[in-house]
């Protein structure tokens, strides 16, 4: 829709000389955007006239009167201008694009990108309170640093590293900052010590729990094999005490259980060799080039309290798995034919092959023949066997409240106490670590250092020491109320508009539309 208007008056004023005159020249159109009426595209064509400077003294022999503010220096309204550069804060360019279309805006990605890009940055307020995190451009490649005003949350500024010289210079020009709430990255705890030593810094109570579970993570990947015999443990205590053997897990298991011996063995036998090695005074390296084997695995190999077991691998299970109990149920029933079974799951949502099912039978058909009569009806009845649980996993049992946790997870973890007695100190002094953050006690942190540093898991004795060297941020954390939990959200909403922008984010676009506040 086209929209014509004229300028009204019998005379303009010269720019230059100022005086008035009512001679016109000539007169031509300008045609200027606006915003769509209804969804249809409006565009304003405005007749502007021209005019003769009689002023023979003055520069300009012609000039053009004044066009209306909202159109005067653009081929769009301000009222499109300030829609145009609101969609592509909040959209970014294609998907910017798409929703300008259905609106009745004309307007290309390209436009609605140059638009972010040329809006004036906000400006930088006095901040009391800093929030300091790192955020990937490119994981594992290119990393920056996210600032955000804890106390009023929103963020400040983006930098383009995670050095200490880059956040000391932006600490040197706002002195105003009081407390500085990070992560217990060493680099920004160098860089707030240089920027701003009038700063109290926080060590982040998030991050701390998080490094106290990894704590007990690697505590139970080192004694995964105990981890192993508990989960057995309790599987066999659930199958009312069949001494024997495999449960359903292992039958649905596509690996030959000779294989998985025999590779247990060789590694047994190099396990023995690195030992013998040690025990003759020849050092990690050398063991390592006369085995050809890595050097980090001499190193567990002698550190080890006992030969390491593999740690089980992460899995979703078996597709057969949901299909066990009706399997087991059907054979009690008397049926006990492969193809027949795998037809009756595949009407349920199976979508395996019938090999697999002939695979579970056969092994079901071997294990009870080991089995008494009388056993038979127990092992098909069974409704579930106890999984042996990621070291993850274990560790996070180990740290929840013992009520809090279903029976047979309290059964494991019972079992892992019984088997290993050093885990459960390290269950005690992580629960007391995480009491500690909870109930915000800094007058207790020294006795919890004590404990840390006398316990004889040597993974509870490095976080200590690690606590030690940033203890005054540690203490601060239990004093103070300040958290990074805003930045982390900032950090959330960095990612997403990172990926919404797909491979056209750089960090001067990226930057723009992050600090934009909508």
């Amino acid at each position: 829709m086209t929209l014509f208007v004229s300028t009204t008056g019998s005379g303009a004023k010269c720019p230059v000389c100022g005086r008035y005159f009512g001679r016109v020249h000539s007169r031509y159109t300008r045609t200027v955007a606006d915003l769509p009426w209804h969804g249809v595209p409006m565009s304003l064509h405005i007749r502007v006239r021209r005019f003769f400077c009689e002023n023979s003294s003055c520069k300009r022999a012609i000039f053009a009167e004044r066009v209306p503010e909202a159109a005067a220096y653009t081929r769009k309204t301000d009222g499109l201008q300030r829609a145009l550069s609101l969609i592509g804060f909040a959209l970014g360019g294609r998907a910017g694009a798409r929703v300008a279309k259905e609106l009745g805006l004309l307007a290309s990605r390209d436009t609605l990108l140059r638009k972010v890009r040329s809006a004036p940055l906000p400006g930088s307020a006095k901040v009391r309170v800093l929030g300091v995190d790192d955020w990937a451009l490119r994981k594992g490649q290119t990393y920056g640093t996210v600032l955000v005003d804890l106390e009023h949350h929103k963020p400040i500024d983006l930098l383009p590293d995670r050095e200490a010289s880059s956040l000391a210079d932006w600490l040197r020009d706002h002195p105003e900052v009081e407390f500085i709430g990070r992560d217990r990255s060493a680099s920004y705890a160098n860089g707030a010590c240089e920027g701003a030593p009038q700063a109290v810094q926080i060590a982040d109570r998030w991050h701390l729990l998080k490094n106290m579970s990894e704590v007990v993570e690697r505590f139970v990947d080192r004694h995964h094999h105990l981890v192993r015999q508990a989960a057995k443990n309790v599987a066999e205590a659930q199958l009312i005490g069949h001494s024997l053997a495999e449960s359903s897990e292992a039958m649905l298991s596509s690996r030959d259980e000779g294989e998985k011996r025999a590779r247990r063995e060789k590694r047994y036998a190099r396990y023995l060799e690195v030992l013998q090695l040690h025990s003759q005074g020849i050092s990690e390296r050398a063991i390592a080039r006369a085995l050809s084997i890595n050097r980090a695995t001499v190193r567990k190999f002698i550190h080890a309290d006992g030969f390491p077991e593999r740690a089980p691998k992460k899995s979703s299970g078996s597709i057969l798995e949901p299909y066990v109990p009706y399997i087991h149920r059907r054979w009690a029933e008397g049926c006990n034919n492969a193809l027949l079974l795998w037809r009756e799951i595949r009407e349920k949502g199976y979508e395996g092959k019938a090999a697999m099912v002939r695979r579970y039978i056969r092994r079901l058909r071997a294990k009870l023949a080991q089995l008494r009569p009388e056993q038979h009806t127990q092992f098909l009845g069974a409704k579930t066997t106890f999984k042996a649980p990621t070291s993850r996993r274990a560790a996070w049992w180990l740290l929840k409240q013992t009520e809090d946790l279903p029976p047979e997870r309290r059964t494991f973890v019972e079992q892992l106490c019984h088997l290993c007695p050093e885990a459960k100190e390290v269950q005690r002094v992580a629960r007391g670590f995480r009491e500690l953050l909870r109930e915000r006690q800094p007058e207790a942190l020294d006795r919890w250092l004590e404990a840390a540093k006398g316990s004889e898991a040597a993974e509870l004795k490095g976080f200590a020491e690690g606590l030690i060297q940033d203890c005054e941020a540690v203490r601060a954390t239990l004093t103070y109320e300040w958290s990074s939990g805003q930045t982390e959200g900032q950090i959330n909403r960095l990612k997403f508009i990172k990926r919404q922008m797909y491979g056209r984010a750089n960090f001067e676009l990226l930057k723009a539309r992050f600090l934009h506040v909508a």
